[in-house]
């Protein structure tokens, strides 16, 4: 049975551990297709964030609100827009529990994933008092892994580049599911040792998919093959004029 894999973002205000610093919570799994969950918190404190240094211009345009301003740029106030369209999503805390409750189902806690997540963690148990006793059995308490730490664990680049939606519960979230998914092509990768009479250079794609090039000798024609989905060996000039240019990122151990 495939495991069940949970990947979590959280948008808060780092000074305020309390649920009036959680902005936002979204969940995805990797199932097919994936269940994606996403909420606002209506219970935040927006009064509070209008000074922070990041949260106006990165995580507030994400969410559901109307910010004025100054003419010199400086917030005067930060509240609720019920005419955005993503205002549908917006929950009290209490029932962003019950959502999240409903979302790990059964007796078996997922494998819960989150790029530098401790804090996105505490956000996630703090729906629920912090008390494991009263937690439901299915949300994931021990099995969690941060991915930023997995990638370091396993010595691999960063395999892939968030270029839209940053700052967006549930974009990070999808995007911690796709990484996840690279690194665990990339230690499959270091799993094939190349031939023992040669060895191997590792590269990634516009995508971040990594392909292995097993050389048998440094004049030998370049066989490139994809570690995942394995395709029929080809060179690497044709590979490139297929899907472009791939980036050199190190070496297969022997």
């Amino acid at each position: 049975m495939t495991s069940r894999f949970v990947y979590l973002d959280t948008e808060f205000d780092p000074r305020n551990p309390a649920l009036s610093g959680l902005l936002a919570l979204a969940l995805t799994d990797n199932a097919s297709p994936a269940a994606d969950y996403y909420a606002v918190n209506l219970d935040a404190d927006l009064d509070a964030v209008a000074d922070h240094p990041f949260i106006p211009d990165h995580v507030l345009p994400h969410l559901p609100v109307k910010v004025t301003r100054w003419t010199d740029g400086t917030i005067t106030s930060v509240t609720w827009d019920k005419d955005h369209p993503d205002f549908q999503y917006a929950r009290s805390a209490a029932q962003i529990a019950e959502e999240v409750e409903a979302y790990f189902p059964g007796e078996t806690e997922a494998q819960l994933l989150a790029n530098y997540g401790k804090d996105d963690l505490a956000y996630l148990h703090r729906l629920f008092g912090n008390d494991w006793n009263t937690m439901a059995p299915g949300i994931p308490r021990v099995p969690y892994d941060d991915l930023e730490s997995l990638r370091r664990r396993l010595g691999a680049p960063q395999l892939l580049f968030q270029t839209t939606g940053q700052h967006h519960a549930l974009a990070d979230a999808r995007y911690n599911r796709r990484y996840h998914d690279k690194l665990q092509r990339f230690q499959q990768s270091q799993m094939s040792p190349p031939p023992s009479d040669g060895h191997a250079a590792l590269y990634v794609d516009q995508d971040g998919d990594p392909w292995v090039e097993y050389l048998t000798s440094p004049r030998s024609d370049a066989v490139i093959q994809l570690v995942m989905a394995r395709e029929e060996a080809v060179e690497r000039q044709e590979l490139e004029d297929r899907i472009g240019p791939l980036r050199h990122i190190g070496w297969c151990p022997q």
